[in-house]
């Protein structure tokens, strides 16, 4: 199997599927997702390793292509939960700019990104809110480890907004406002890696 056709494994499991939610211009859903699919299925956008990328994936809107760490193979995806919710936070980026009539604002991109990659990895796990146990389990755990540094606060706000709206128990979209997400942005935004994004 190659990288492409894992990328559309991965947008057609069902923990993915479970990200349904709308944020100003922004809809993340099952369609969506099937977009992408389709986009990678007919080559409009690229997958490809990069051996010079200074994180583990990206997107790159001009290309249009999908890069991921060098050393990726499938194997070593469909095994790593982190990975494969990785690469649904970079699938988010094609559908914000696919969906966007205009450009989107950089904050804005990440927090609907970060928000569907916490939800796809709690789903994966099989947390649910009707559920019995800590809340997000594994997750939670290492959420919490890496929560005084800057990407642990950022996915510590994104589950948040997950519990808060239980969103894993929805069927229909859920809509979120700007004062849904205010925390996750202020996290966003104090991050290193985005502080160039803020507005």
């Amino acid at each position: 199997m190659s990288l492409t056709a894992e990328v559309i494994r991965i947008l057609g499991e069902r923990a993915t599927h479970q990200i349904n939610f709308n944020l100003g211009r922004c809809r993340i859903d099952p369609t969506a997702f099937s977009r992408v699919q389709s986009m990678l299925r007919s080559e409009s956008i690229g997958v490809q390793t990069d051996p010079d990328l200074p994180d583990r994936a990206r997107y790159d809107r001009n290309g249009p292509t999908l890069f991921l760490w060098s050393d990726a193979d499938e194997n070593q995806i469909r095994s790593d939960a982190d990975s494969k919710a990785l690469i649904v936070h970079e699938c988010v980026h094609v559908i914000t700019h696919a969906q966007a009539s205009r450009a989107i604002d950089g904050i804005e991109d990440e927090t609907v990104a970060f928000l569907a990659q916490t939800l796809y990895r709690l789903a994966i796990q099989g947390y649910t809110h009707q559920g019995s146990g800590e809340r997000g389990g594994d997750y939670s755990r290492t959420i919490h480890h890496f929560r005084d540094r800057p990407t642990g606060r950022i996915f510590d706000a994104a589950q948040q907004i997950v519990f808060d709206h239980e969103m894993l128990d929805q069927t229909a979209c859920t809509p979120l406002f700007d004062r849904d997400v205010e925390r996750l942005r202020e996290a966003i935004r104090a991050h290193p890696a985005y502080a160039t994004s803020a507005s």
